[in-house]
């Protein structure tokens, strides 16, 4: 069997069918607010997901006055500027990529400062063996807050889009977050929903099968509820030692490839996620149904349950 051929992220192929092509979406406003905002839909609703982008600030969105000076708002002679002139979608720069995909990015994107905590090479090798990360696994074994030095495109690639720094697009296909219900505390909850996470993209190999790949801790999204999305670093570097440890046992667990970390640029911020962790979950593609949104009698339908979700369990012997 011939090996699929490795690549960067932002080039990594796409399947052929893909859950954007093949589900509906939730209608949204395109502004950067109705991206953000809280959203209960109708159960009626006939979408499973929406687009948003990874966010580069704790939201509500800070901005200081030079950044605004920057962009031509002088507030102390009473200028004034909205979140939407704001973009927090921040993709104003675009290269173009592979497969119709483009690589896009703004000023206050690239202001991030991210820094590469740890990389899974286990779960690279068995789950994304295409994936080319370049001496990002090398970085991380001598010097774990390491961004690398000189240049590299696939250390480089992996590094500015689990950070934010980047973001992958097309005119059909773009970082998603989906909705889903449940049951919570032993009650019906209804809509629940991707609150901080956001899935970059689905990807196939011969040798790792079909993935999603999904960031954790990236930001608001119309599922969220009361806090911005993002994730403290400490239990990112907690559930990423613990995902290391479970999946070791005989049993199918979610596999965390990356933990990394981005400062937003606060330095008096007293908020403990002035110090943001990004993690890079990977997990075998989920199982969509068609089924209404409210619990049935004498049985309880979802659009998706997370917690029987199943995960490609990783080699005896990794």
């Amino acid at each position: 069997m011939t090996s699929t051929p490795k690549k960067p992220l932002h080039a990594l192929p796409l399947p052929s069918r893909t859950l954007q092509n093949s589900l509906k979406a939730l209608e949204l406003d395109t502004t950067p607010v109705a991206q953000r905002r809280s959203t209960t839909f109708n159960p009626a609703t006939r979408g499973l997901w929406a687009r948003v982008y990874p966010l580069w600030s704790p939201w509500p969105l800070r901005v200081t006055k030079e950044e605004l000076l920057e962009m031509g708002v002088d507030v102390d002679n009473g200028g004034q500027v909205s979140v939407d002139d704001v973009r927090p979608m921040g993709v104003t720069e675009e290269e173009e990529g592979d497969g119709g995909r483009w690589v896009g990015s703004s000023d206050i994107r690239m202001k991030l400062e991210p820094k590469l905590l740890g990389i899974s090479s286990a779960t690279l090798k068995d789950n994304l063996p295409h994936l080319d990360v370049g001496d990002a696994e090398a970085l991380c074994a001598v010097q774990p807050d390491s961004t690398g030095s000189g240049e590299n495109e696939a250390r480089d690639s992996l590094i500015d889009i689990i950070s934010g720094r980047k973001v992958v697009q097309s005119k059909d296909y773009g970082p998603w977050s989906t909705r889903y219900c449940g049951h919570q505390f032993g009650h019906w909850a209804g809509q629940l929903g991707d609150g901080r996470a956001i899935s970059l993209l689905e990807t196939e190999s011969k040798e790792g099968g079909r993935q999603e790949i999904q960031l954790k801790g990236a930001g608001r999204t119309p599922f969220s509820r009361t806090a911005d999305g993002l994730a403290v670093l400490r239990s990112g570097i907690r559930e990423f030692l613990g995902a290391e440890g479970q999946s070791h046992h005989p049993f199918p667990c979610r596999m965390k490839l990356i933990n990394s970390g981005s400062s937003p640029g606060y330095p008096n911020d007293p908020i403990p996620s002035s110090f943001d962790s990004q993690q890079l979950n990977i997990s075998s593609s989920r199982k969509w149904a068609r089924t209404p949104l409210t619990p049935s009698k004498g049985r309880t339908k979802f659009h998706q349950n997370r917690s029987f979700r199943s995960f490609k369990p990783r080699k005896s012997g990794a």
